[in-house]
C-alpha cells in the first residue's frame, strides 16, 4: 500500500498548486479578494476584502497668527495682532504614518501615527538684546484609529452610489506641556503637538459615481469632552495648568474628483467645520469637569479650506501617489501664542502629499 500513500500524496499536492474556488475567513483575505477599480474616481468607501494599504504622507502649512477683530460667524477671532503682541510666523510640519485593512467586503479599520516638526517665531519670543529666539519642536502627535462600514455600494457600471459610516477617535499622544511659564513666555521651550483629550469623531459619507466623475460627501459630529490640558496660559493669575473646554465641532466636507489622464485623477475638496464655543478655567474636581468655565467671546464660528489633490492611482501598480494645496478660506482662531492646528488653526497654506502601498 506504499504506493498508494505516495500516490495521494502527489495528488493532495498537485491539489494545493492548482487550487479551486474557494472561501476564507477574515484572517484569510487572500483568497477572497475583492476586485478593485483602477481610477480613482471609481473607488469605494472601504479599501475592500483582502486588501492593505500603507502610507507615508509630508504636510508643511505655513501661517502668520495674527488676529483681526470683527462681527459674525466668519470673522478671525477675538482680539487683534496688535492688542495681542503676536505678529507671529508659524511652521507646521507633518510626517504621518497610516495603515488601512479591508477585513470584510463592507468594512476596514485604519490607524495614524503623525510626528510634528513645529516653528513658532513671535514678537514676544526675543532676548535681552531684543534678538529673535524662535522656538522648535519634534515631538509625537495625537495618534487616531477608527472603523468604517460601507452599507450600500451598487453595481451599476458607470452609475454607482456608496453610503458608508465612519466611527474613530483621537488619543492623547502628543506633547501638551510646553514648559514652565514662570518668568514670562521666554522661558518655554518646546510647541504643543497634542491637546490632551479624548476625542470621538463620527461622519456619514456618501459618494456618487457618473462616468470618469465622482462627487463625495462627508459630514459629522466631533465631540471633544473637556479635560486638563497644560498649555493654557492665563496671565491675571499667573496660571499655566488649567482646563480647556474646546467645545465640539460640526463637519461637512464636499469634494469632487474626476480622471484626467488614466491613471491620472483630480479632486478637489471644499472643507467646512463649525466650531463650537471654547470656554476656559482653573483646574477643579468634579463633575461636569469645566462647569464653572468662563467661555472666551466669539470663539465659535465656521472654518473653511479649500483643497486640490492630483492622485496617481493604479490598481496594477503597487505604489502610489498624490500631490495637494490647501488654502484657508475663512475661520477664526481663538488662541493667540499657542495655535495648534488640531484645536485652533491657524490662517495660512498647506503643502504636501502622500506615497502609499497597496498589497
Amino acid at each position: 500500500m506504499r504506493w498508494f500513500s505516495v500516490a495521494s500524496a502527489l495528488l493532495f499536492g498537485l491539489m494545493m498548486l492548482f487550487p479551486g474556488n474557494a472561501s476564507a475567513s477574515f484572517l484569510q483575505t487572500a483568497t477572497a479578494r475583492d476586485d478593485m477599480a483602477s481610477r480613482e474616481v471609481d473607488r469605494g468607501l472601504v479599501m475592500g476584502k483582502g486588501w492593505v494599504q500603507l502610507s507615508v504622507g509630508l504636510s508643511w502649512k505655513h501661517s502668520t497668527s495674527g488676529f483681526t477683530a470683527g462681527d459674525g460667524v466668519f470673522n478671525v477671532g477675538e482680539g487683534s495682532s496688535e492688542s495681542w503682541r503676536n505678529e507671529g510666523v508659524f511652521d507646521y510640519r507633518l510626517i504621518t504614518h497610516k495603515a488601512y485593512w479591508g477585513y470584510t467586503r463592507k468594512a476596514q479599520i485604519y490607524f495614524e501615527l503623525p510626528f510634528v516638526a513645529a516653528t513658532l517665531r513671535n514678537e514676544l519670543l526675543r532676548d535681552d538684546q531684543g534678538n529673535m529666539q524662535p522656538l522648535n519642536s519634534v515631538s509625537l502627535g495625537d495618534v487616531r484609529f477608527g472603523w468604517r462600514y460601507q452599507w450600500v455600494a451598487t453595481d451599476k457600471e458607470k452609475f454607482r452610489t456608496f453610503f458608508a459610516t465612519d466611527v474613530s477617535a483621537k488619543v492623547p499622544t502628543g506633547n501638551e506641556s510646553p514648559g514652565s511659564y514662570l518668568g514670562g513666555p521666554a522661558n518655554v521651550q518646546t510647541i504643543i503637538s497634542g491637546t490632551g483629550t479624548f476625542d470621538l469623531q463620527v461622519l456619514l459619507g456618501l459618494r456618487q459615481q457618473l462616468s470618469v466623475v465622482a462627487l463625495e460627501l462627508w459630514g459629522g459630529y466631533v465631540y471633544k469632552p473637556s479635560g486638563v490640558v497644560q498649555w493654557l496660559i492665563e496671565t491675571e493669575r499667573n496660571q499655566f495648568n488649567a482646563r480647556v473646554d474646546p467645545g465640539d465641532a460640526v463637519r461637512l466636507d464636499i469634494a469632487l474628483a474626476a480622471t484626467l489622464v488614466r491613471p491620472l485623477s483630480l479632486r478637489v475638496d471644499f472643507k467646512n467645520t463649525y466650531r463650537m464655543a471654547t470656554r476656559v478655567g482653573t483646574s477643579t474636581r468634579g463633575i461636569p469637569a469645566c462647569d464653572g468655565c468662563k467661555t472666551i467671546p466669539n470663539s465659535a464660528g465656521f472654518w473653511s479650506d479649500i483643497r486640490g489633490t492630483v492622485q496617481f492611482w493604479d490598481i496594477n501598480f503597487p505604489l502610489g501617489f498624490d500631490l495637494y494645496f490647501e488654502y484657508t478660506l475663512w475661520g477664526r482662531n481663538s488662541m493667540a501664542l499657542w495655535p495648534l492646528e488640531d484645536f485652533s488653526p491657524s490662517r495660512g497654506f498647506t503643502a504636501g502629499g502622500n506615497i502609499f502601498a497597496r498589497f
